[in-house]
């Protein structure tokens, strides 16, 4: 596994950036970074209510950023989702049936983006922000976990 970017006070504070982006920025990143939104907002499998989608926008923009200011370039959706696959093969060819989040740290580097992500995707219990169900949480996560993979391929054509 190689080395992660992101210590937890840097993925704390690219978040705090992310969330202080002007709209002129977050169209720009939307633009380049279309097949990344896609991946997320417009999932046939994910159910997400219009307050999903708005919450989600946020933490898209944010790993669009994230990817931008490492510069890797724009990758394509069926990219993403070849990836996306891969993960779910390798999750179901394990001996040991782990949690989706158990095995996600255990793999993928970025442990502290992917630590805000889980956080961030906490069911919702009241009537803070949050997704509807720990399925929906899992299946995120794993979506993060694919796009913050980037950092660390050499491949993102």
């Amino acid at each position: 596994m190689s080395a992660a970017y992101y210590s937890e006070s840097a993925a704390e504070e690219s978040l705090e950036k992310a969330a202080l982006s002007k709209e002129t920025v977050l169209v720009d990143l939307v633009n380049e970074w279309q097949s990344l939104f896609d991946f997320v907002l417009s999932d046939p499998e994910l159910t997400l209510t219009n307050e999903e989608k708005d919450y989600l926008f946020f933490f898209c923009s944010w790993a669009a950023s994230i990817l931008k200011t490492h510069n890797i370039s724009p990758v394509a959706l069926t990219v993403i989702k070849k990836e996306e696959d891969r993960f779910w093969a390798s999750f179901e060819k394990q001996k040991e049936q782990q949690k989706v989040s158990d095995y996600i740290f255990e793999r993928y580097p970025e442990e502290e983006l992917l630590a805000i992500c889980e956080d961030a995707f906490h069911p919702v219990e009241d009537e803070l922000d949050g997704v509807s169900s720990r399925e929906l949480q899992d299946l995120l996560l794993v979506k993060f976990a694919v796009i913050f993979d980037f950092l660390h391929s050499d491949s993102t054509a």
